[in-house]
């Protein structure tokens, strides 16, 4: 039977029951039961208003003077209700005695549960025994209050050791919070003195200049620029895709930025800061991830002295695409903007202090070294703002509004999704991503995941994919299975189907070539506000420029031998 110990509270005619259920065949073991069992009795009061939350505790306490008043009820489960059938005081509940209520409970049973339950007592007091309080060995434990009564007073003592824990952790806290203070003096003083400069003489002959030195707030990335697509120069022999840039090829981006600084750096002395990629490239090794992608990451100064041109590696990091903050987020409005959100002090530190390396990496380079003159050496604090605004210039190419780009076309990605919506049977498409088509070897995949989304023989262990550098129709469009393609399917081992393979795409999978025209796509390749998304438009869009400036979409024989998968 079910035996209900709490109380009944009725809100606008419905009643809520707050307790604990015990399951019992008696009532007088029921509670027992409940007795030996709940370790918050005062929770489950009658009168709620007796008891009060002790949060060292961490559990429900009596009020002072209120123990005679204290009784639970209790109910047994009816059918369609809960029946209060007993209330009982806490003094009563509390005043058991644990032998007495034993031998009582010893005589009702048969002689041989009476000895198997003492063999099981002894078992398990004596396995108890040793860690145990010493009022236990003392035999002080009779009742249920004396019980209660002990673990209270064991409950407040670790209470005191948990606040002596939490005072301890604080300065524990603070001490770290020293220590990290502490090291980052450390890493400034290295910054400002250029302990780990590696200085690269790209053009050491020529004339200097006596111009302001113009700090570029943007950062630049080596695999956006350098491997970005130069329209004026894409034939019909010169159109492949790149290989990837990453930082095993900076003597080939030193090469080509020593005849396109100018692009970057229009004033005669200036700054710019590059890294060497925007976002990790996958190596197919998860260690080769980490090394590799550790080194894409560095940081390097580009500085233009009038036809002079160094490379400086320092071991700083780019927050975010700036090399100083925006007006927005500037050292003093930026204090009141992340306190306005809500962030202390200790966060405002934390996300303002790659900008403070960097600048502390140029004080150095401005002070250290002759690279951009002596006119602004020891003359200047760039950290504190403090500096002649005619001598060192902040160029704030980073700001939205000073972005190149006339407003007049909706972003990259707005963009696509509106050119994938028009697609329609007999559309031409590029591959642009392929749901679950991370586990390719060899031009193909046995991903379970990608053949069933995809929609092809369920039986088939492996598949070949299609290529991202070839043109496909639309062969035909299921609302529930998205656009249909034929491709040539080449197999691991280098065999192609004589006959086509299907596959249905759905619509975030490629770039309708149909519905888009070369100015769009001179637009967007020419439009620095999305040099971010460059690496994901490239291949997709050097493929499209291509097809428009070859005329291919009129030249059916030229179209099938370079763009059509045959």
């Amino acid at each position: 039977m079910k035996y209900f110990f709490g109380r009944k509270e009725e809100t606008n005619g419905y009643a809520r029951f707050e307790g604990v259920c015990v399951e019992a065949d008696t009532l007088e073991f029921a509670i027992y039961k409940f007795a030996y069992t709940e370790d918050n009795i005062y929770k489950y009061l009658s009168d709620y208003s007796l008891s009060e939350y002790n949060s060292d505790l961490n559990k429900y306490v009596l009020k002072d003077g209120c123990y005679d008043k204290a009784e639970i009820n209790i109910y047994v489960d009816k059918e369609t209700d809960r029946e209060l059938v007993k209330t009982i005081k806490i003094s009563e509940l509390e005043s058991f005695n644990f032998d007495d209520v034993e031998k009582q409970l010893s005589s009702k049973g048969q002689k041989t549960d009476t000895q198997e339950i003492a063999l099981l007592k002894n078992d398990e007091l004596n396995s108890y025994s040793e860690n145990l309080p010493s009022e236990f060995k003392e035999g002080k434990i009779k009742t249920v209050k004396d019980f209660n009564d002990c673990r209270t007073q064991i409950e407040m003592k670790m209470a005191e050791l948990e606040k002596i824990k939490q005072g301890l952790q604080l300065q524990i806290d603070e001490m770290e919070k020293w220590l990290k203070a502490k090291y980052r003096v450390i890493c400034a003083y290295e910054t400002y003195l250029g302990t780990k400069e590696e200085v690269v003489e790209l053009i050491g002959e020529g004339k200097t200049s006596n111009e302001p030195i113009h700090l570029y707030h943007a950062v630049r990335f080596m695999d956006e620029e350098y491997g970005i697509v130069n329209l004026e120069k894409i034939t019909e022999t010169t159109w492949v895709k790149q290989d990837d840039f990453d930082y095993r090829n900076i003597d080939l981006f030193d090469d080509w930025i020593t005849k396109n600084y100018k692009m970057f750096i229009p004033s005669e002395r200036g700054i710019v800061m590059w890294r060497i990629k925007r976002r990790g490239k996958d190596y197919n090794d998860k260690w080769a991830d980490m090394v590799c992608n550790y080194y894409n990451s560095n940081c390097y100064f580009l500085i233009r002295n009038g036809e002079r041109l160094y490379r400086i590696f320092s071991d700083v990091d780019s927050k975010d695409d700036t090399m100083f903050p925006t007006e927005e987020q500037s050292i003093q409005a930026g204090k009141k903007w992340y306190e306005e959100k809500g962030f202390d002090r200790e966060t405002f530190e934390e996300n303002t202090l790659p900008w403070k390396y960097i600048l502390v990496a140029i004080q150095g380079i401005l002070d250290r070294t002759n690279i951009l003159g002596t006119d602004c050496q020891f003359k200047t604090n760039l950290l504190c703002g403090l500096f002649d605004k005619e001598k060192i210039i902040l160029v704030r190419d980073m700001e939205r509004d000073n972005l190149i780009g006339d407003n007049t076309m909706p972003k990259w990605y707005d963009y696509l999704k509106e050119n994938r919506k028009k697609t329609k049977i007999g559309d031409r498409i590029i591959i642009t991503d392929l749901y679950g088509d991370k586990n390719i070897y060899r031009g193909g995949t046995d991903d379970v995941g990608f053949i069933s989304y995809h929609h092809m023989d369920w039986r088939r262990h492996y598949v070949g994919i299609p290529s991202r550098n070839k043109v496909y129709e639309i062969k035909d469009y299921n609302e529930d299975w998205g656009y249909k393609i034929l491709y040539f399917e080449e197999r691991w081992y280098g065999d192609i189907k004589k006959k086509r393979t299907a596959l249905w795409l759905s619509d975030f999978e490629f770039f309708n070539i149909s519905q888009t025209t070369e100015e769009d796509i001179k637009y967007y390749l020419n439009d620095r506000r999305e040099r971010q998304n460059y690496l994901d438009m490239i291949p997709t869009m050097k493929l499209a420029y291509m097809y428009f400036k070859t005329k291919a979409y009129e030249r059916e024989d030229y179209f099938k031998e370079h763009f059509m998968d045959n």
